[in-house]
């Protein structure tokens, strides 16, 4: 089932371009550092790693350490369920999370941040269940491979700090656990886990501290009840999933409770119930993908779960079990058939200058062509200025360096982009803007320049046709 999943995955994520968050990866994974200003560098170095092996920046090749990630995520998560509870839940723990959109269609084909993150999680989760299987002195072996994969997840999200929460949380509530607190374990288990991290702290320091801060800020409370984003949330979260698996996961982390799954519940509720408080209280909108790691952890408590319901209403879990694949299938075909033909722009109306569902994975080779055929590839004399962060680095991919690149976005991975000298400079701008209205940075640096004429509109592609119109501005002559 695994390797069917995967080979279909392989099919679709040779079809669809690079989305903005992956091209972002791929262009800063250009450079081999030992942290970024956004994530830990994990998918960064999967990524680099892939592309000089092959030679290429092809989407294929650039997503195909995700996928092999999370085929091996899916058969960690069947001997974890199995050693829990039996062969048929992690059967069916597996199917369901090949199953579900989110899993299947998102975290299991992008390249980002989510699959090594993940599989990470599961491999520590699997070793930390062997480390508290038996009674007696706890094995060092078990408790420092936890701590490994612990480490490796916190190069991909500083989110794995939260399952570390877990796991302490349940050796301190579950009373015949605290007694490991007094052994030599799990303390190696956080040396070990701390050693692997060593190096997004020293590039931090190096940096002020930027990515910690800024993921930090997105956990910012402000104490207003925000009651119906948090419903809107859920309401999502619900289809992103597939509504059988995630009421699914609900009776499972219910089960869980009845038959004292604790470690599973520790996992599963902390990061689920941290960001429901985000979501509630937070600054930020929580991204949908956000709690995932407690989903994870609860997909074994589902399959238990569903194992006995199989048993005793097999062909109610086999017909629930088709329409929710049904609807993971769908949703890549509809994507897909789209894609070469734009169908869905003839059922409801698109604005004329972007495709939604395709858009943000368009071409943009027509930038590097366009700005050659005017003379304008000439980096003494010219500088490209965007003002949104996944523009610059959607022009950043397809120049290669050629021009340099300019970004007014005040998010710190801007930083990752921008050259150093590129803003003070005297070089013309050559300004891009999209179908949305130019933010205002981007207006205020255009009145830096004495004169801005509009340039050329170009078009990002998809499948050869037109999805993104791009307007490029030349801004000539850089007030003192």
């Amino acid at each position: 089932m695994i390797t069917l999943a995967t080979l279909a995955r392989l099919a679709v994520a040779a079809v669809f371009g690079l989305g903005y968050d992956e091209t972002y990866d791929t262009v800063v994974a250009r450079s081999l550092e030992m942290s970024y200003y956004d994530h830990p560098p994990a998918a960064m170095w999967l990524i680099w790693l892939s592309t000089h092996l092959f030679g290429s920046e092809a989407p294929f090749v650039v997503r195909l350490p995700t996928l092999l990630l999370f085929a091996g995520q899916n058969l960690v998560l069947y001997a974890l369920t199995r050693r829990l509870f039996d062969a048929r839940a992690g059967l069916i723990a597996v199917a369901a999370i090949a199953i579900s959109p989110l899993f299947s269609n998102f975290i299991g084909m992008l390249a980002l941040t989510d699959s090594p993150f993940l599989f990470s999680l599961t491999a520590a989760g699997y070793f930390l269940v062997r480390a508290l299987e038996k009674q007696g002195p706890p094995p060092l072996r078990w408790w420092a491979l936890a701590g490994l994969f612990l480490g490796l997840a916190t190069l991909s999200k500083f989110t794995a700090v939260l399952s570390a929460a877990g796991v302490l949380l349940y050796l301190i509530a579950t009373p015949e656990r605290r007694r490991v607190l007094l052994t030599p374990a799990p303390w190696l288990a956080g040396v070990v886990a701390l050693a692997v991290f060593s190096p997004v702290l020293i590039w931090n320091a190096q940096h002020g501290w930027a990515a910690l801060a800024f993921q930090g800020s997105r956990a910012e409370l402000v104490m207003n009840f925000r009651v119906a984003r948090v419903l809107r949330d859920q309401a999502l979260g619900l289809v992103i999933l597939g509504p059988v698996v995630w009421f699914g996961l609900i009776a499972g982390v219910v089960a869980g409770f009845q038959r004292r799954n604790a470690l599973l519940l520790w996992l599963a509720l902390t990061p689920v119930v941290f960001f429901f408080v985000v979501d509630l209280f937070g600054a930020v909108t929580e991204p949908l993908h956000w709690p995932a790691p407690g989903y994870l952890f609860a997909f074994p408590l589902l399959g238990d779960k569903a194992a006995g319901w199989s048993r005793r209403f097999p062909r109610t879990v086999f017909l629930l079990a088709w329409i929710q694949t049904a609807i993971a299938v769908t949703i890549p075909l509809v994507v897909i058939t789209h894609a070469y033909t734009g169908w869905i722009g003839l059922v409801g109306k698109f604005s004329p200058g972007y495709d939604p569902v395709i858009g943000d994975e368009a071409d943009w080779s027509e930038l590097p062509r366009a700005l050659e055929a005017r003379g304008l590839l000439d980096p003494t004399r010219y500088v490209v200025v965007a003002g949104r962060y996944y523009f610059c680095f959607k022009a950043e991919f397809a120049l290669r360096g050629r021009l340099p690149v300019v970004c007014l976005d005040d998010l710190p991975i801007r930083r990752s982009l921008t050259p150093k000298d590129a803003l003070g400079a005297n070089r013309d701008a050559i300004v891009i803007d999209t179908w949305w209205r130019a933010p205002q940075p981007l207006q205020d640096y255009l009145a830096t320049y004495d004169s801005a004429e509009p340039l050329t509109t170009i078009w990002a592609t998809h499948s050869g046709r037109k999805v993104m119109q791009i307007d490029l501005t030349l801004a000539k002559h850089k007030k003192p």
